[in-house]
């Protein structure tokens, strides 16, 4: 670590599960940087299976990686340094604005679909996507605009793989993941559903809830519930072949009775909703494709969307000059 001016007493950025990120100075370039120290079950293998993977998914919307150290202090990685996480700005604009502009949420998903849609690409799944692993640089000299990145790619494996491992959180977990059981083998799809929770928690402040818009209880069947609540009925009818999932028969006496779409009476019939609902698609062979999300109505200019990006710079840096 001598390259890097660190210690446990530096700045933290954040921590998780899979270790603790701090804040550090390159001694050599001044360029400040973001550490992770892996936890202690981590092992050099699960990093080195970690960097082969962004190695391979170099991407303008992937987080950068500079270097790996393996230490007798532990097992570290050193990233870009971003701004902050899109789970801290959906809640701070929530808090101080109430609402984030259109302008932002389109450029935001659009930039997570072409993150997904190029580790797709390689025939990976990401399998952790939700809102605190993407981060936000606010380019302050672009227009005001927002750069994002994925990252931990730490539970990336292989689409051919077969994997049927449960993974991400709950919140942002697809139905056929809740339902499927430990022996469902799963796809894609799953990262398309996560980004797609995204999507309403941009638009609404919330991932899946209730409809005064707090969080369901950390249970599989609860969110399952509000899936239910804001989509519609999950059976034969909207999911052919969903009574054959391990779980189906045993959750489906708890959905909610004549439940009603609140994503259609939140969002009305627009290129958002029309966008969201494939993405939240409860089949998931049904599921659109992040290619196929990035081609959609929603991300097509027109004049009003040239409107909205000028109003969008004029809200950030009022926005900043209260910061």
């Amino acid at each position: 670590m001598d390259r890097y001016d660190y210690s446990t007493q530096s700045p933290l950025l954040g921590q998780g599960t899979d270790g603790v990120v701090r804040l550090a100075r390159n001694r050599v370039t001044g360029a400040m940087v973001a550490v992770k120290k892996l936890s202690s079950k981590h092992d050099a293998a699960d990093m080195m299976w970690e960097c082969a993977t962004l190695r391979a998914c170099q991407h303008k919307n992937i987080i950068h990686l500079h270097s790996k150290l393996v230490t007798e202090q532990g097992l570290f990685m050193v990233f870009e340094l971003m701004d902050e996480d899109l789970f801290s700005y959906i809640w701070d604009v929530r808090e101080r604005e109430g609402k984030i502009p259109e302008v932002a949420v389109r450029s935001i998903m659009k930039q997570i679909l072409e993150a997904l849609a190029f580790v797709h690409s390689k025939g990976l799944i990401h399998r952790d996507v939700k809102s605190s692993n993407v981060l936000i640089n606010h380019n302050k000299n672009l227009n005001n605009s927002v750069v994002i990145k994925l990252i931990d790619f730490s539970r990336v494996c292989f689409a051919s793989a077969g994997s049927c491992e449960n993974m991400g959180n709950v919140y942002y977990r697809a139905p056929e993941l809740l339902l499927g059981g430990e022996k469902y083998i799963y796809g894609r799809e799953i990262d398309i559903w996560a980004a797609g929770c995204i999507f309403l928690e941009l638009l609404t402040g919330f991932p899946f809830g209730d409809d005064d818009g707090n969080f369901p209880p950390n249970s599989e069947l609860d969110v399952m519930n509000s899936i239910v609540k804001w989509i519609g009925p999950v059976d034969e009818t909207t999911w052919k072949g969903v009574n054959k999932l391990e779980n189906y028969n045993t959750y489906k006496s708890s959905f909610p009775r004549n439940p009603s779409n609140l994503l259609q009476s939140r969002l009305g019939d627009s290129p958002a909703y029309d966008l969201l609902r494939k993405m939240l698609c409860l089949n998931p062979r049904e599921r659109i494709t992040a290619k196929e999300a990035l081609e959609s109505d929603y991300f097509k200019t027109s004049v009003w969307s040239r409107v909205s990006k000028f109003l969008y710079s004029i809200f950030c840096t009022t926005l900043n000059l209260f910061a």
